[in-house]
């Protein structure tokens, strides 16, 4: 496993620039907060002016890929109706962030966490928002998910040695307690509506 960490960190500084804009691309295939958190990791085991290059690079890597989603949504806005699954999650957000005199201060929770950020940064390009005024907001908005999940990196990084033996166990049974908890929602959803009253009752 050494091996490999250290094969990783050789390469950290081309992972901070190449993830996010391959995050953006990939979508949901590529979950961006593991990478993030394992990015953390490799920081927090470099020297301090490697660390710090690695997380600025992931900033402006992040910052300049939400900056192109940003123009992607401008660019689509007046023909966003041809891809009907986009405009279905993008319009919404647009409409929303239109209407909302606070919706620039969401995208910071919103960046930070998974909450649809894709369809947040395409819908404000689509509702027409100032480049100046995103940029502000997005800026905070990736300060605040490097503080938080490169943080917990680094926070694990010093104890990833005792951390290691007990993740293998500990993510199979949160595999396990997901798969039953998927089950029972599944197995609940086609019971027969008069079954369900039966056994909520």
């Amino acid at each position: 496993m050494g091996g490999v960490l250290h094969e990783i960190q050789a390469h950290a500084l081309l992972l901070a620039v190449l993830l996010p804009p391959a995050i953006r691309l990939v979508g949901h295939w590529l979950p961006e907060e593991p990478l993030m958190v394992a990015m953390g990791v490799l920081a927090a085991r470099s020297g301090p002016e490697r660390a710090a290059t690695i997380l600025a690079l992931l900033w402006l890597s992040h910052a300049a890929s939400d900056h192109a989603v940003f123009s992607l949504g401008r660019a689509l806005s007046s023909r966003m109706e041809r891809w009907p699954r986009v405009a279905r999650r993008v319009r919404p957000v647009a409409d929303r962030i239109a209407r909302s005199r606070w919706a620039l201060a969401a995208l910071v929770p919103v960046r930070a966490l998974p909450l649809a950020r894709g369809a947040w940064l395409l819908g404000f390009g689509a509702a027409g928002v100032r480049r100046s005024s995103f940029a502000a907001a997005d800026g905070a908005g990736v300060t605040a998910n490097l503080l938080l999940w490169c943080g917990l990196g680094w926070w694990l990084g010093a104890r990833v040695d005792v951390l290691l033996p007990v993740a293998r166990p500990a993510a199979m049974w949160l595999l396990v307690a997901v798969a039953a908890a998927a089950a029972a929602v599944a197995a609940w959803r086609h019971l027969p509506v008069g079954d369900a009253r039966r056994r909520s009752a």
